[in-house]
């Protein structure tokens, strides 16, 4: 067992900032991140009406009808003074398989080849042959960051971000890969699409991929593209 050093801090008025002094980001740290998520949800439950993860932090915000959040910090701060887990156990992890078509909705690989000085099949073949692993949800709802890209296809985010990228696309940035979940805005270099839903409101849970999972993807063409976004957008495929 290991205490976890921590710090607290109130960063608005209706939430408080748990960071967390992790030495490296690893499995340890999100199974870290994600039981002290849960323990604060089951114990705080009417206090809290959200609680969101990132690399070394946890976001919690106060529920509008608990209105102290002095003492949700006091009560926080007792709980995880002495707060242990155990080293050696883990969150349930799974690997899902992600279909990808690179080629048809990649309108920056001419680009990343251009940077990297790869052709744009060499950077399919790298992409698509590493497994992720999921390090966090956001700048958006269902927005998921992994990591790390090879060293070989790491690139800057655009100077001037898009006012629209497609739901589904697959970006890099810096040495990260992410999924866009929705249409939106946003400035990651994008070298593909999935037709997989890969979040929807309307679901419990939301996200079926959760911080902690691996994720590998798998190229596709056009065709293969439109049947799984035509038949079964939502069902995805664990390896």
């Amino acid at each position: 067992m290991k205490t976890i050093p921590h710090n607290i801090f109130i960063s608005s008025p209706k939430c408080l900032l748990i960071s967390f002094e992790f030495k490296e980001f690893n499995r340890e740290s999100i199974t870290i991140l994600q039981t002290v998520k849960a323990d604060i949800e089951l114990k705080f439950k009417n206090k809290v009406s959200y609680i969101t993860s990132a690399f070394d932090s946890l976001l919690v915000i106060l529920d509008e009808n608990y209105p102290n959040l002095k003492n949700l910090k006091a009560e926080l701060e007792t709980i995880l003074r002495d707060y242990t887990i155990d080293s050696n156990s883990e969150n349930s992890f799974h690997t899902y398989e992600i279909p990808v078509c690179y080629k048809t909705f990649g309108q920056d690989l001419e680009s990343l080849s251009k940077h990297s000085g790869l052709d744009v099949d060499e950077i399919l073949k790298i992409h698509s042959e590493k497994i992720y692993t999921l390090y966090f949800i956001g700048f958006l709802p269902g927005f998921l960051y992994m990591g790390k890209v090879d060293e070989k296809l790491k690139i800057p985010r655009l100077k001037k971000p898009r006012p629209k990228v497609e739901k589904g696309s697959i970006g890099i940035a810096e040495n990260q890969t992410g999924i866009y979940p929705n249409a939106s805005p946003g400035g990651w270099q994008i070298i593909g699409r999935t037709p997989l839903e890969v979040f929807n409101v309307d679901k419990e849970p939301p996200a079926t991929i959760k911080p902690g999972d691996k994720i590998k993807f798998k190229p596709i063409d056009e065709v293969a593209f439109n049947k799984i976004l035509n038949e079964n957008p939502s069902e995805l495929k664990l390896l």
